[in-house]
């Protein structure tokens, strides 16, 4: 895979970028953007693949429902997500993290001592970890977003492509997952069923790969001052 990141100056132009005359600056760069940042991009909506959302949901011990949802997407914006569309009977559906009603931010946005961070950041999904790179992969333009929301510019950095490239061969072996999925979920009658239906077809499929928690045990009853344990 030939990859390359652009529209981003490497980290040694640091020095020059930050104290360019007033003619030519474009606001402060770091080689660690997020550092500073409150969580601006947190605001966007997040899609994920089936794959994604299942491997989420099996490392938090968590319902898909508890952190996801499934939205069907408008025909004019069909071509904007990049992850493969659901075909179900109420159309295309993407799934994508559930926000915040009333901030519309990221439900898993934390504040760490007024610092915004992500509360999943190790399984946040590839929407997530290519933020806002513009890639040239195999000769192929992928835009991932703007670094309008971010308040100091991006600098590349020697250590930034290895992180990238794996998040891009990752991204790719979900999607082909995510289209077997999708192929299997037709040929059982998909397109004329429901979400709900979907999520039972594909919970099936990948129990093996990513286990979803079990409800846990109804509470046993006790006496009020029973003790829950026997001595020796």
């Amino acid at each position: 895979m030939r990859l390359k990141i652009l529209d981003m100056p490497p980290a040694s132009q640091e020095r020059y970028l930050n104290n360019a005359p007033p003619a030519l600056y474009r606001g402060p760069h770091s080689s660690n953007p997020c550092g500073s940042c409150g969580g601006h991009c947190c605001q966007l909506m997040v899609a994920l693949t089936t794959v994604e959302a299942f491997r989420m949901a099996s490392a938090m011990s968590l319902a898909i429902e508890a952190f996801a949802e499934a939205v069907v997407v408008p025909p004019a914006l069909l071509a904007t997500f990049r992850v493969p569309k659901i075909p179900l009977a109420q159309g295309p559906t993407v799934i994508r993290l559930r926000r915040h009603p009333e901030t519309m931010l990221c439900n898993f946005l934390m504040n760490v001592s007024g610092a915004g961070r992500c509360g999943v950041y190790s399984l946040r999904p590839h929407t997530c970890r290519l933020y806002p790179y513009n890639l040239e992969i195999d000769g192929e333009l992928l835009k991932t977003g703007s670094q309008n929301l971010c308040p100091t510019r991006w600098l590349q950095t020697d250590s930034a492509i290895q992180p990238v490239a794996a998040t891009v061969r990752q991204m790719r072996v979900d999607h082909r997952a995510e289209e077997r999925l999708h192929k299997a979920w037709l040929k059982a009658g998909g397109q004329a069923r429901s979400w709900e239906e979907y999520l039972a077809f594909v919970t099936e499929k990948l129990k093996t790969h990513f286990p979803l928690p079990a409800p846990p045990p109804a509470p046993r009853a006790r006496k009020m001052g029973a003790a829950w344990w026997k001595p020796a």
